[in-house]
């Protein structure tokens, strides 16, 4: 089903303004093609940055859409010299981590987008078929990164390696997009990887880049500012940290002022008419890193303690899932446990609560982690104040939070 989308004006301006830098690019290319030179894999990046929640797959997307366009426009302009549209077929990749069903969940939601001209492809139909002109093909980062992937396979059949190949004699342009780019490219597998699409543009799509790498992008970036996205009402205006409900210190204490925010929140839906349980995202320390006894079993038995159901708690970690996780978008689920993942593209507009009880490893580990409670549910603010805001407990401070109050 092609989804009806209305663009806001951050999302308008950032689709313009990266049709451009990405055009810019490739009329580089074109210009050095005349003369015999080539562009750096430097000078043939970009970066996208804009916060969690406005839309960048969406907006991803748009850009890809709306550059096959701007190429044709240009094409047919007496004084424009370097352009080979018509001679030169274009291919995308849109490449995101496999971790959470984020693979799945952007290829749905790209596939769900209307387009004038490109299509959005799977792994299967590429190596079915070869890509052809304007092809989106959506792909597993993990599978990208990992030893013996299926991306590489060899047997009788071609893998998707002898489809780029076959791509390249074509004389095919393709454009890499990373989402969730801050997760790390610099392996030697991924370089190998990306290193086998020839003279791609790679556009580097993330809500927390890295501080010393924004400035080696030069004038190819556009960054969203998180302001514009707040008074889109994309997301919650703040973060309320350790807000008076927290009575007493501990474990204890910071779940059970999560229960007593959870159940006001739940009441502030009641008032706008929504039937919707907040869900409180609980976040324990890996096994390895454990300095308090804090295991996913032992945060359930404080919450049954406190009067929640068994039923109502899911946990998923890298070694567990409970049966009722698959329930978690739905209001059955009221508490989940969970160590990282759901630190990354995990979508799930009701949560509305972190209880953090591990510590800060780094500045965009935690932004990632808050990201997930600052969704809001219908995209606007509501006459109840109190959902607006997102809300944090923890006893681990030491990071700056963005847009919170203590």
């Amino acid at each position: 089903m092609v989804k009806v989308i209305k663009q806001v004006e951050f999302q308008q301006r950032a689709i313009t303004d990266l049709v451009g830098v990405v055009y810019r690019v490739i009329d580089d290319i074109y210009k050095h093609r005349t003369i015999g030179s080539k562009l750096t894999e430097s000078e043939r990046k970009c970066l996208f940055v804009s916060s969690v929640a406005s839309g960048k797959t969406y907006m991803s997307g748009q850009v890809m859409d709306r550059l096959v366009d701007k190429l044709k426009e240009e094409s047919l302009n007496p004084n424009n010299k370097y352009h080979e549209r018509d001679s030169q077929p274009l291919h995308y990749l849109f490449i995101s981590p496999g971790t959470g069903g984020l693979n799945d969940q952007s290829y749905n939601a790209l596939k769900s987008y209307p387009y004038k001209n490109i299509q959005v492809r799977d792994v299967q139909d590429i190596i079915q078929d070869g890509f052809s002109d304007l092809d989106c093909l959506v792909i597993n980062w993990e599978k990208v990164k990992s030893e013996g992937n299926v991306l590489r396979r060899v047997g009788e059949t071609p893998n998707l390696i002898d489809r780029v190949n076959e791509a390249l004699l074509n004389n095919g342009q393709f454009i890499i997009f990373v989402d969730e780019e801050h997760l790390g490219t610099h392996t030697d597998l991924s370089q190998e990887f990306l290193g086998e699409f020839g003279d791609y543009i790679k556009v580097a799509v993330t809500a927390t880049p890295k501080d010393d790498e924004v400035q080696t992008y030069g004038v190819n970036k556009v960054i969203v500012p998180m302001e514009e996205v707040i008074n889109a009402e994309f997301i919650k205006e703040k973060i309320i940290v350790n807000n008076s409900l927290v009575r007493e210190t501990g474990e204890r204490g910071l779940l059970a002022a999560a229960k007593e925010q959870q159940e006001i929140l739940r009441n502030c839906y009641r008032e706008e008419g929504l039937n919707v349980t907040p869900l409180v995202l609980v976040q324990i320390e890996n096994a390895t890193a454990r300095q308090i006894g804090t295991t996913a079993n032992e945060i359930k038995e404080i919450l049954r303690d406190l009067g929640v159901s068994e039923s109502k708690i899911a946990i998923k970690t890298a070694k567990e899932e409970t049966d009722n996780y698959a329930d978690i978008v739905n209001n059955n689920v009221e508490y989940l446990i969970f160590k990282q993942a759901v630190t990354t593209g995990w979508d799930v507009p009701r949560a509305h609560i972190l209880v953090r009880l591990r510590d800060a490893k780094s500045k965009a580990f935690t932004l990632q982690t808050l990201g997930r409670i600052l969704r809001t549910i219908e995209k606007k603010y509501y006459d109840s104040e109190p959902l607006n805001k997102a809300y944090l407990y923890t006893d681990r401070l030491g990071l700056e939070y963005t847009f919170a109050e203590h």
